[in-house]
């Protein structure tokens, strides 16, 4: 079975852990809206603002 993936890609670096992902200081947070806010902040905090959405 092949299965075909399409989509952007935003390369972020090398050995992203899920500290990196989603930083454990915002575990607190249970708004789905204010959690992708943060994402990735730990490998940058430019990463979410920008990110488009989708």
């Amino acid at each position: 079975m092949n299965t075909k993936i399409t989509g952007k890609i935003i390369v972020v670096g090398d050995n992203i852990d899920t500290d990196q992902i989603y930083p454990g200081r915002f575990l607190a947070i249970t708004d789905p809206k204010e959690i992708g806010s943060h994402c990735l902040c730990g490998v940058s905090e430019d990463i979410a603002p920008s990110f488009p959405k989708g």
